[in-house]
C-alpha cells in the first residue's frame, strides 16, 4: 500500500516539488491555505519516483456525498469555484493531480509522460479508497475534462474501484485528435516510432491562443502557475501517443460503463490559425463532433448536453457561459 502523508489545513509552502524561480499564482497560494492535500506515494515505474497529489475540501454541513475531479493534459487542479459549487450543493470535493502534472511533477520527470493511460489507475484507485474507506463517503461522483475524460471513462469501465463511482461526468472528454491530414501522418509516423524510442518528442508546437483566452496575464479571467499549465502546453512525446491512440481504440471498440454518465460538449468547433473573438465562444483544442460520435460507445445511460459558446474546459467559459453550464449540470444531478 502506498504510503500517504497527510498535508494539513493551512501549512504553507506544502507542496511535492520546488522548481527554481517559478512563481506560484495567488490562486495556488489560497488553495495551498484553504485545502487538505495529501502527497501519495506511488510504485517507482521506469523514470524513479513518482507520487500523486490528492486535494480535499469539504461541504460546510457534513455530509456523505463526494465528488472526484480529474484534470485534463497538461494541467492540474485550480478550479477553485467548481469546488465551491459543488460544497454548496452538500458534497465533499476531492481532485487529484495525476502523476507528472500540476503539484505531482517532479523534478526528475517529463511533464505528462507516460507509456500506457493505465498507469493513472493506481492513483484513481488510491484516491477512491481514501474518499470512500477513510473519509467515509457514500455517493461518489467523478467529473473529468479532456485527457482526464478519456482516463476516467477507461476506468469506470474496468478501473479495480470502478463500481465506487455512482456517477460520470465528462467535460469535453478527449476521444479523438483533432488534427489535419499532414499532421496525422506526422503523428502516425512518431507513433510508429515509439516502440522503439519512446521518448522521441513530437515536432508539434501549440500556438498557445486557448491559453491565451484562459489565463489574466493575457486575454482571460483565470489565474494559475504557468510552470503547471504553461500558455503554449508542455511537449508531446511518442509513448503518451502511443498510449492515448491505444485508449481511443478501447472507447471505439465500445466500453461497458454501467454508471450514469454525463458528456458536456460545446456547440463550436473552431481551428484557430491567429488570435480571435472565436477562441472564446469555442472549442479551439477538439472536435465535438467527435465527443458525440463516440459517447455512443460508453455505456447504455449516456447523456449528451451541449452549451452552447462554451470553450474547451466548459467551467473556464465566460461568466454567462458557465453559468449556464452549471444550470445543466444540476439538472442532470437531480434526476439522479
Amino acid at each position: 500500500m502506498p504510503v500517504l502523508t497527510l498535508w494539513g489545513y493551512k501549512k504553507k509552502g506544502a507542496f511535492p516539488h520546488q522548481i527554481p524561480g517559478y512563481s506560484i499564482s495567488a490562486t495556488d497560494r489560497m488553495i495551498n491555505e484553504k485545502y487538505t492535500i495529501r502527497r501519495m506515494e506511488l510504485e517507482p515505474d521506469y523514470a524513479g519516483e513518482v507520487i500523486a497529489t490528492l486535494l480535499r475540501h469539504d461541504a460546510r454541513a457534513t455530509v456523505r456525498k463526494a465528488v472526484l475531479y480529474l484534470h485534463g493534459y497538461g494541467d492540474y487542479f485550480f478550479h477553485d469555484h467548481v469546488c465551491s459549487w459543488y460544497n454548496d450543493r452538500g458534497y465533499n470535493f476531492y481532485a487529484l493531480d495525476l502523476r507528472k502534472h500540476g503539484r505531482s511533477l517532479l523534478p526528475h520527470q517529463k511533464a505528462c509522460y507516460v507509456k500506457n493511460l493505465e498507469e493513472y489507475f493506481e492513483e484513481i484507485s488510491e484516491a477512491v479508497q481514501i474518499i470512500k474507506e477513510v473519509d467515509g463517503n457514500d455517493t461518489l461522483l467523478l467529473q473529468a475534462h479532456s485527457t482526464g475524460g478519456l482516463i476516467g471513462a477507461l476506468y469506470a469501465d474496468k478501473g479495480p474501484a470502478k463500481s465506487a463511482f455512482d456517477a460520470l461526468i465528462l467535460n469535453s472528454p478527449f476521444f479523438a485528435f483533432k488534427t489535419r491530414s499532414a499532421e496525422k501522418k506526422v503523428m502516425n509516423l512518431v507513433g510508429a516510432m515509439s516502440r522503439w524510442r519512446p521518448g522521441v518528442r513530437l515536432p508539434v508546437e501549440f500556438e498557445g491562443f486557448y491559453g491565451q483566452s484562459l489565463h489574466k496575464d493575457y486575454l482571460g479571467e483565470w489565474d494559475y502557475t504557468q510552470v503547471w499549465k504553461p500558455v503554449k502546453g508542455h511537449p508531446l512525446y511518442g509513448a503518451w501517443l502511443r498510449a492515448v491512440k491505444k485508449g481511443h481504440q478501447q472507447v471505439y471498440q465500445g466500453l461497458s460503463i454501467e454508471q450514469p454518465t454525463l458528456v458536456m460538449r460545446s456547440n463550436n468547433t473552431f481551428t484557430a490559425t491567429e488570435m480571435s473573438d472565436a477562441v472564446f465562444v469555442g472549442d479551439v483544442v477538439l472536435n465535438v463532433a467527435d465527443m458525440t460520435r463516440y459517447s455512443a460507445q460508453l455505456g447504455k445511460q449516456v447523456d449528451i448536453v451541449t452549451v452552447e459558446n462554451a470553450v474547451h474546459d466548459i467551467f473556464l467559459s465566460r461568466e454567462p457561459v458557465r453559468a449556464k453550464a452549471f444550470e445543466s449540470l444540476e439538472e442532470w444531478l437531480e434526476k439522479l
